[in-house]
């Protein structure tokens, strides 16, 4: 499902997120509002290492995008083997900019959704006395 040739440069490195792709990362403050998205994606058959080199690519195409003046960054993605699905998590001023960096990065997208994550609250652990 997945071509040979893409048109993203996947040489340069990836910086490494040392976070789930769905905790919530430090991102830069923007002067617009950015929100967050889940793209959704399903691939029979697909391997843990070709996920890795879909993010490695969409994480290119969305430092492009950002080189070229758009709002948008890209978290990481989840796989869920037994349901054959992905979830790539981003934040963006539109749900189209995220179609458009998997586009670019020759990456399928079933769809594009407004999502939410809710940190942790450290009141809501129980200690034990």
């Amino acid at each position: 499902m997945h071509g040979d040739s893409h048109p993203i440069d996947v040489a340069r490195p990836v910086t490494e997120r040392r976070f789930s792709a769905l905790s919530p990362p430090i991102a830069p403050a923007y002067a617009r509002p950015m929100l967050e998205y889940l793209a959704e994606r399903y691939d029979p058959g697909t391997t843990g290492d070709q996920i890795g080199a879909d993010a490695a690519r969409l994480a290119a195409a969305a430092r492009m995008l950002r080189a070229d003046g758009h709002l948008i960054e890209f978290y990481g993605s989840t796989f869920v083997p037994s349901d054959e699905a992905t979830l790539s998590r981003f934040a963006s001023s539109s749900a189209e900019l995220v179609e458009t960096a998997h586009r670019l990065a020759s990456v399928p997208v079933e769809r594009v959704v407004e999502a939410m994550s809710l940190p942790e609250r450290a009141t809501d652990q129980r200690r034990e006395t």
